[in-house]
């Protein structure tokens, strides 16, 4: 079924085809690919067997019984954090703070942009919408009221793209030297002073959370109305787990390339995310850090063979979010989520997913762009392992793609650069 899927989104330049002689050329392992697909198969089969579900199953009956269990889901986090729902800034900073401890401390940790530089970019080029929504003429004047990191939150719902463009180009002439070691924090912005602002974005993004990777910063930002209410739950915990891990991802970027040359532009190009990328050679393996599937009209990119890192981030935070209701009654009953990352069938040739990040995504929209994404890697991890990939992926995140002729014969010079054609980035930050 793996073959099937991938096919259905495999529209691109380089064909799945391709892309598994060129990994069994150079792995000299031809099975790999045989293996991934059977795995990929018993996955799909052991999810249904533990829902209780027949193999001929159709998708309205998995679906509801995905919902079934999300909302048992639900109700077990309502157990476990009982003040959620007193919907209050206190409350929800709580609940974020105690699924924070439950994590290791080099989760918790991280190597982040320090302040003082902070300060000095928003000295040098002030953010007005901030300044609108707070009723302050200077910058200096509302840094002495209000926490940095809460303005620096605020910049991702109150300043323009056009804004933010210019903001993060002074992120070119960073080093390492403008980074210190710090804790994440977790913040819940007062809805009273950014609710208003913060709706549009919220409605973009279908949750009221967000992070900054640069600044170490995972917050919420309730609106005005916003009540917490027990169907969101599962989205609440996720999205902050989420989050905490993608932080982590980026610190490390920050931790492996301290003697890197133009250090300060490529964590700006990794911050900025995909550039408009077509790899022009099969033995590039694009990095895409977007979820384009979820757009009207998908990035080229979104149907060739690549990786994501965003796919490895949800694998944790499903990993981490579970392993907190493993005490909770009725547990068994959303444990079958803890390998589902891939499972995924088509019937009837519509795409049914089991995949956690699509289950608790999906409401009146069946969301099903995670475990493709999650395929996608699977068939790389298929012959060097879960650990290899993410770790190609930070190592190559800020040029975009994974050489594979290196990844297996690191020894062999490449016969050609990316300035000879292997690939162009026709927006590169």
């Amino acid at each position: 079924m793996l073959v099937e899927i991938l096919h259905q989104y495999n529209h691109g330049r380089i064909t799945l085809e391709q892309y598994i002689n060129v990994l069994e050329h150079l792995s000299h392992e031809p099975g790999s690919f045989a293996r991934v697909t059977v795995q990929q198969n018993q996955v799909w089969q052991t999810a249904l067997q533990q829902l209780q579900l027949s193999p001929q199953a159709d998708a309205a009956t998995i679906q509801a019984v995905i919902q079934q269990r999300r909302q048992l889901l639900a109700t077990l986090l309502e157990q476990r954090f009982p003040t959620v729902y007193q919907a209050t800034a206190a409350s929800w900073q709580h609940s974020m703070q105690t699924v924070m401890a439950t994590l290791p401390n080099a989760v918790q940790r991280g190597e982040f942009i320090k302040l003082s530089v902070a300060k000095s970019f928003l000295l040098h080029y002030p953010p007005a919408g901030v300044l609108q929504q707070l009723g302050y003429t200077t910058i200096t004047d509302c840094l002495k009221k209000h926490p940095i990191l809460e303005v620096l939150a605020a910049l991702r719902f109150t300043e323009t793209d056009q804004w933010m463009k210019k903001f993060l180009s002074q992120y070119h002439q960073l080093s390492p030297d403008d980074f210190e070691e710090r804790p994440v924090q977790i913040l819940v912005l007062p809805a009273n002073q950014w609710g208003t602002a913060a709706v549009n974005f919220a409605k973009k993004k279908k949750h009221f959370f967000s992070h900054l990777k640069e600044y170490g910063i995972v917050f919420a930002f309730p609106t005005v109305d916003q009540v917490t209410n027990q169907n969101d739950l599962p989205v609440f915990f996720a999205m902050v787990l989420h989050y905490i891990f993608e932080v982590n991802f980026y610190t490390r970027w920050v931790q492996q390339h301290r003697t890197t040359k133009n250090f300060g532009r490529l964590y700006a190009r990794i911050l900025k995310g995909d550039g408009d990328i077509c790899i022009l050679s099969q033995y590039c393996l694009p990095i895409i850090q977007q979820y384009h599937l979820k757009r009207p009209q998908p990035h080229p990119c979104a149907f060739a063979p690549h990786v994501m890192p965003e796919a490895l981030h949800w694998r944790k935070a499903t990993s981490a979010l579970l392993a907190l209701l493993k005490t909770q009654p009725n547990y068994a009953m959303v444990d079958f989520w803890t390998n589902c990352y891939t499972a995924a069938s088509l019937i009837n040739h519509q795409l049914v997913s089991l995949n956690f990040a699509d289950a608790i995504l999906s409401n009146s929209t069946v969301v099903t762009y995670h475990v493709i994404e999650d395929l996608w890697n699977s068939v790389l991890a298929g012959y060097i392992g879960d650990q290899a990939v993410e770790q190609n992926i930070i190592e190559h995140l800020a040029q975009r793609y994974i050489n594979l002729e290196h990844l297996f014969t690191p020894i062999q010079p490449y016969a050609k650069s990316p300035a000879n054609g292997i690939y162009h980035a026709a927006n590169s930050y």
